[in-house]
């Protein structure tokens, strides 16, 4: 069960276990430096997480393949605005970790107990290289998290009726991992992004029950800003909003 508050602008905040998830669509702005002026950028990132009131605010900029960077060591005053990376784990509380998807999943991924974080940016790519399999495993091995605590939550991402393309790569095609999950139908491939990350985590032993995926399709609902949907309608581009923090008063 979690906690769900709707906030001004258009910003939702959910609370699991001893993490606060925050993420927002195109009522609360583009979060995107490459789709505004960074003064509005910065602005939408800041009241993205203000009801967090974290000590500091990380943002990855995502490198496509299934590289991650664990903050841990690093002490807080010393941390950097952004990593380029597709994902950043922390150990303590107060230090908001973000990224800005348009289609893709960004997952927040933590222990039962909150021992440790991780927030994950998910795309075909990152699936290939295998970084959300590789970011159970680090949870487990880094944090001392037992694999029936591990806890997985997915923000809005598109769904297998929007994502599709008439063409997909002869490699992806002949992958038996991804072969249940592709769907040819209408002259198109539909790629079911989620159902494979989901399948794939529960394969390494991760409960079913404790994977929490998002209901809205990015790719459909005008709510969020779509890569792929801009493609078709031509309607301007932006990023989604999405960070989570471990809360000090769970620890």
């Amino acid at each position: 069960m979690s906690d769900i508050e709707t906030l001004a602008p258009g910003v939702t905040e959910e609370r699991h276990l001893g993490v606060s998830i925050v993420y927002s669509g195109i009522e609360h702005g583009n979060v995107g430096l490459r789709f505004g002026e960074p003064e509005e950028v910065a602005a939408n990132r800041a009241r993205l997480v203000q009801s967090l009131s974290p000590v500091r605010y990380v943002i990855q900029r995502p490198v496509p393949g299934g590289d991650f960077l664990d903050l841990s060591d690093i002490p807080t005053e010393e941390l950097e605005d952004e990593y380029y990376t597709d994902g950043l784990f922390i150990n303590r509380p107060n230090v908001a970790l973000g990224v800005n998807p348009a289609d893709c999943v960004a997952m927040a991924i933590y222990g039962r107990d909150s021992q440790g974080l991780g927030v994950i940016h998910i795309g075909r790519q990152g699936v290939d290289g295998g970084i959300h399999e590789t970011s159970v495993r680090h949870l487990i091995e880094a944090y001392e998290v037992a694999l029936d605590d591990v806890r997985a939550y997915f923000g809005p991402a598109i769904s297998q009726d929007s994502y599709f393309y008439p063409k997909i790569s002869a490699e992806q095609l002949a992958d038996p991992k991804w072969n249940k999950f592709i769907d040819r139908r209408g002259g198109n491939y539909h790629i079911d992004l989620v159902g494979r990350i989901v399948k794939d985590m529960t394969e390494l032993g991760v409960e079913p029950v404790n994977i929490s995926v998002h209901p809205h399709d990015t790719g459909s609902d005008s709510r969020y800003f779509s890569h792929a949907r801009s493609l078709r309608t031509g309607e301007p581009e932006g990023r989604n909003g999405f960070a989570a923090m471990l809360r000090e008063d769970a620890i």
